[in-house]
């Protein structure tokens, strides 16, 4: 990101930017150059091991959720720092014994951002114009599609998984996928599935698990509310996901993240937001860089998206899909209470959520972790 460079390089820290990097030209820069700290989005056990071998700070910020390579054996080790958007994935990963993890939201390009907008030429912004949008994955792609693929379940394992995905569906902003299975069916799915990461890792297996039917239940809700959103409203969808399901939907493809979906966040009216059930509590980055843009976020209940804005003044927030038609249709109507929200939410991104303030906290976690 070009925040984060920014404010490292503000911090004095010189930064060497590598936008791909394997695990061999890690080990030849730090063999051969002074590098004091490495960064990476997400956690790279090899990385991690190479680190150590120089007694080199690793800091890891994930953005991901659940990210299960964060249970690898040698994320614990003192020089070793994880930062973890999710409350309670990072209350999970406390009680699983871990070390030198701490809480930190994730951040938004505010200025970045912005600039992009105010470049942008009058016909690009016109081409992102719309009522609603929503730009995501559909999570029907083969690498998340994993549970559709298993067709040697007994009925009863079957039936057993889909009635808690299909309680799951009712709810928002509490997940129970993984404990309203049993320890008995547990040992029952233990008999067909079998995950094996080698010694390097502690036990993830439930991990996966409870990943692959949240994979599959966001697979059919975001189906369902794309379709809801194509019969009704002038709706735009940016994705690389098979839209053949729903000859309604308007799918206008991926689009660049640093290049265009400013301006779509920042010229349609409504930006949807759907949470994967995964993420417990945290914020997801898509609400965040929606309003860093000016743009007015409506989402489903997230815990920490309560407890930072403010419903009704800085966000909506909608309880379920019925909820969610009923309030489209009346923001759609005040434009002006539209724009006031969208203003207030992105007075607060920029606030509580801007690079700066957020790698501040990072920087100095690690440097008094360091002392002690």
């Amino acid at each position: 990101m070009v925040g984060l460079e920014k404010v490292f390089k503000n911090k004095d820290f010189e930064v060497i930017h590598i936008e791909k990097i394997s695990e061999s030209h890690l080990d030849d820069l730090l063999e051969n150059k002074i590098i004091e700290w490495v960064f990476t989005y997400n956690f790279e056990p090899g990385f991690a091991e190479i680190c150590i071998k120089y007694s080199v700070v690793y800091l890891s910020w994930i953005v991901d959720w659940p990210h299960p390579h964060i249970y690898a054996k040698v994320a614990n080790n003192s020089n070793i720092f994880i930062f973890i958007f999710d409350q309670i994935g990072y209350y999970e990963a406390c009680a699983r014994g871990m070390k030198n993890v701490f809480y930190l939201p994730l951040a938004a390009d505010i200025d970045y951002f912005e600039t992009v907008i105010n470049s942008a030429e009058e016909n690009t912004k016109k081409r992102f114009e719309a009522d609603v949008s929503f730009m995501g994955n559909l999570y029907d792609a083969k690498e998340h599609n994993l549970y559709d693929r298993i067709n040697y379940f007994p009925p009863l394992v079957k039936g057993y998984l889909d009635g808690i995905m299909n309680a799951q569906k009712k709810v928002w902003g509490y997940t129970f996928v993984k404990e309203a299975i049993r320890d008995e069916m547990w040992r029952e799915i233990h008999k067909y599935i079998q995950w094996d990461l080698g010694d390097k890792y502690e036990s993830v297996y439930e991990v996966l698990f409870e990943r692959m039917l949240c994979e599959k239940i966001a697979q059919e809700e975001r189906k369902e509310m794309c379709s809801l959103l194509a019969e009704k409203y002038q709706f735009k969808l940016y994705t690389k996901s098979n839209t053949e399901f729903d000859k309604n939907i308007n799918n206008c493809g991926a689009i660049d993240y640093f290049h265009d979906m400013p301006i779509l966040f920042n010229r349609s009216k409504i930006n949807m937001n759907i949470t994967l059930h995964s993420i417990k509590s945290g914020i997801p980055l898509r609400c965040l860089d929606i309003m860093a843009c000016g743009g007015f976020l409506m989402s489903n209940y997230q815990a920490e998206l309560a407890e930072y804005f403010v419903n009704g003044e800085e966000l909506i927030l909608w309880e379920d899909f019925d909820d969610m038609l009923r309030k489209i249709d009346y923001y759609l109507a005040h434009e002006e209470e539209r724009k006031k929200i969208a203003e207030a939410g992105k007075k607060k991104v920029k606030q509580l959520f801007h690079y700066e303030i957020l790698i501040e906290q990072m920087i100095n976690q690690v440097e008094s972790s360091m002392e002690v």
